[in-house]
């Protein structure tokens, strides 16, 4: 199994770095397969645009797991004594990105939880080598307008969209999308949350967690007594 699994990452990302989209309906059987010989699915990380519902999904979602949450942007404030936007400012994005990946090596190599990854954790090539043998990754998506809609006077705390720079926020935030299509497309299974309520959300995310298990997952949780 493992060996598949690496031929078809391999494969998956020579597609990508074509511009390709040829393996895009397969991502969820190879993550499937992937965890198929677990007996837990370990991380579950939440991907996706800011406004997207990462936050307010994933404690939904630890609640019902009974996971710890673990919000990537709340740590790295807390850490570093600053909110994000003074991070940005202060130290600039690459730095940013640096403390970033820091914080999500560690969430890794830590016990299993619900992660709320920051909009742009994941371009990081490293991201998806430290998160595919520890996880799974859920990718939360809607449009441009929906999600500056859901910011709403938030939208002011987000600094690649009112810090310095050229356009409005929807503007940037549209460009910001496009940019980043790729990385967001990687994700091990992609749902729509337009229109939808983050318990719907949460609920569907159970849902996809769940047929994602493999056969030992199911076996390890009849050993427990409890209801697959």
């Amino acid at each position: 199994i493992c060996e598949a699994v690496v031929a078809l990452e391999l494969a998956d990302a020579l597609l990508e770095a074509l511009g390709g989209d040829t393996l895009e309906g397969l991502r969820t059987p190879f993550a499937r397969l992937r965890v198929s010989d677990r007996l837990q699915l370990g991380h579950v990380f939440l991907a996706g645009p800011m406004g997207s519902g990462k936050s307010t999904v994933g404690a939904l979602l630890a609640n019902a797991l009974g996971m710890p949450l673990v919000d990537l942007d709340v740590r790295l404030s807390a850490e570093a004594g600053k909110t994000i936007p003074e991070l940005f400012a202060q130290e600039g994005e690459p730095a940013f990105r640096a403390r970033e990946a820091h914080a999500l090596a560690q969430v890794c190599a830590s016990r299993p939880s619900v992660v709320a990854l920051g909009g742009g954790a994941v371009v990081d090539e490293q991201a998806w080598v430290q998160m595919r043998p520890h996880g799974v990754v859920i990718g939360l998506e809607a449009g441009a307008e929906e999600l500056l809609k859901r910011l709403g006077a938030g939208v002011q705390d987000r600094p690649l969209l009112s810090g310095p720079g050229e356009g409005t926020p929807l503007e940037r935030l549209k460009r910001l999308l496009h940019a980043r299509r790729h990385a967001y497309a990687r994700a091990d299974v992609r749902l729509d949350t337009q229109g939808l309520s983050a318990v719907e959300v949460a609920q569907a995310v159970l849902g996809q967690l769940r047929s994602l298990e493999g056969p030992l997952a199911r076996r390890a949780r009849a050993l427990r007594g409890t209801q697959p």
